[in-house]
């Protein structure tokens, strides 16, 4: 009996933290309100072009100032303080209404502030989110991330504008964001929040499916940017969850993505007709052999990275015989970010210490014959510095290095999947936020701040009521555990 006596100790001493979170998360399996609004926000400013035009910034900002009504106060254990950001995000915040007074520009300043407002909010309330609930978002991007890239899709397919955008040889899928790079930002995250799914396995069919489509969707917006940033944010998530593991669930959904994309790279030409049934037919093809390789054994499937490796190689050398489709997004020239960056750096060095104000830029350079004028840099860092010069660069470094604590120190020994695939897409967007210009699309920052929130929680306790919490106490008391009384009876 004394060994019995002593096997129940362990257990009851190894289970009863796990009973306790069990019943935590089991205190209200529904979404709250503001969860609820968080997700709707997101939704409508994918669906009304990425919240970019004056009506749907209304209308998200109504909804995402709801979430911050809604949002109750919970009783939460936070493996890092969100108050030394919040105190950040807000001296930035601060700096910018004062550039925007001084150079008498407070609309543009105004929706500054307005925007990092927004995404303080957001992260707030996922920070507060229960499991359930984290769960609820991530699935939600992932969606989203889906959306983006099928009704892309099916812009090309039927080149129904703005879904489809016409470049000089090619057309580009922009999805209901009506910006094909900030349609590729979404999709890239998503992405690697779904691969992370397949960590310490191949991926379940339906997810190399799904991977697939996000692959392909990809491709169809030809954005170099994006592609840079699934680059890295590859090797993020091949860092953190493992290479092995990650090349694995990266093999079916690549290939099936590649082949959908290049049966179909025809139809993109844009002195071609549509084709949409070969587009269906090619994502239909694509789709098919990502479900086939994920259903291979582990070590045949292996064999398929040789020619999955040697393809760029083979694509590289063969460009100049491609389809003139697609053929001059194959080019790293590109002269409108080379004169914007240029403009850019010009403006800074004249106004060093404040920059212009926000909203202010006025880049003007020379293209072959034609003069260019723009008010955006295909660089969100160097924008901030030529708007609000190295003061609100430093305050912008500030949030970032804070930001990057907090996901750090939210890593547990044996990471979740979601805080892998969160960590990847943070920094895929970082990268690509220096390629292209994301933060003007409300969403993309909207987006991010929900993964950086999800990721940042780690797993922590929540709870809405003293009621529950006096419930879940009562669960991790020894007294009141039930192996305690099963114990009692053996004593007895």
């Amino acid at each position: 009996m004394g060994h019995n006596l002593g096997e129940s100790a362990v257990t009851l001493a190894r289970d009863a933290p796990v009973d306790a979170a069990r019943s935590l998360d089991d205190v209200d399996d529904a979404l709250s309100p503001s969860i609820a609004l968080l997700v709707v926000a997101v939704a409508g400013a994918v669906v009304a072009q990425g919240a970019f035009e004056g009506p749907s910034r209304w209308f998200v900002g109504g909804v995402v100032a709801l979430v911050l009504l809604t949002a109750g106060r919970r009783v939460r254990t936070a493996t890092t303080s969100g108050g030394a950001l919040a105190l950040s995000a807000g001296g930035l915040a601060m700096w910018v209404l004062v550039r925007a007074v001084m150079t008498d520009n407070l609309a543009s300043g105004g929706w500054q502030v307005a925007l990092i407002a927004g995404v303080a909010v957001v992260v707030a309330a996922c920070r507060r989110a229960t499991t359930v609930e984290l769960d609820t978002l991530t699935l939600a991007v992932v969606a989203i991330g889906l959306f983006v890239a099928m009704t892309g899709w099916v812009g090309a397919a039927f080149r129904v504008e703005p879904w489809v955008n016409p470049g000089p040889t090619s057309w580009r899928a922009s999805s209901t964001i009506t910006y094909p790079n900030a349609a590729a930002a979404l999709i890239v995250v998503a992405l690697l929040i779904a691969l992370a799914r397949g960590r310490g396995a191949s991926l379940s069919r339906l997810d190399a499916a799904g991977c697939a489509v996000l692959f392909a969707g990809l491709a169809a917006t030809q954005s170099r940017g994006g592609a840079v940033a699934l680059l890295v944010g590859l090797v993020v998530l091949g860092l953190v969850a493992g290479l092995a593991p990650v090349a694995r669930a990266t093999l079916a959904p690549l290939v099936g993505g590649a082949a959908a994309f290049g049966i179909s790279i025809s139809a993109f030409d844009a002195n071609g007709p549509a084709r949409p049934l070969l587009m269906f037919v090619g994502l239909g093809v694509g789709v098919s052999l990502a479900v086939g390789i994920a259903s291979l054994p582990r070590r045949v499937a292996a064999l398929l990275w040789l020619p999955v490796a040697a393809a760029p190689v083979v694509l590289w050398t063969v460009r100049g015989r491609l389809a003139d489709a697609a053929s001059d997004r194959f080019s790293t020239a590109s002269g409108d970010r080379g004169g914007t960056t240029r403009a850019a750096l010009e403006l800074f060095q004249d106004h060093p210490i404040g920059g212009l104000g926000p909203g202010n830029l006025n880049l003007v350079w020379k293209s072959g014959d034609r003069l260019v004028t723009t008010g955006l840099v295909h660089n969100e860092y160097l924008q901030v510095l030529a708007e609000l010069g190295a003061v609100g660069a430093l305050l912008l470094a500030g949030c970032f290095v804070i930001a990057i604590r907090m996901v750090v120190s939210s890593r547990l020994p044996s990471p979740s999947a979601s805080w892998c695939g969160g960590a990847a897409a943070l920094a895929a967007l970082a990268a690509h936020s220096a390629l292209d210009f994301l933060w003007h699309i409300p969403v993309v920052p909207l987006v991010a701040a929900v993964v950086f929130g999800v990721v940042a929680s780690g797993r922590r306790v929540d709870v809405t009521t003293r009621d529950a919490t006096e419930q879940i106490r009562a669960t991790t008391t020894i007294d009141a555990h039930p192996a305690v009384d099963q114990l009692k009876g053996n004593m007895l």
